[in-house]
């Protein structure tokens, strides 16, 4: 089961090492702001979570299947 999850920008440069999109753990939630052209700490914005609210679920492995 899943409580947290990290998004990547797949439209990214394979050299980017702030390529993710978004960081959710069970009590926070980390956006990055991918306007941002420097590893500059403002890209970044935090906001907490309500761990009372969260509801784990099943991992989602892929949608790259054979047809």
């Amino acid at each position: 089961m899943i409580a947290g999850e990290i998004l990547f920008d797949a439209t990214a440069n394979p050299h980017d090492r702030m390529a993710f999109l978004s960081i959710h753990y069970p009590d926070f939630l980390l956006l990055n702001d991918r306007d941002f052209l420097t590893d500059d700490p403002e890209r970044f914005s935090m906001h907490g979570v309500d761990t009372g609210e969260i509801i784990p679920y099943f991992c989602y492995v892929n949608n790259l299947c054979e047809v």
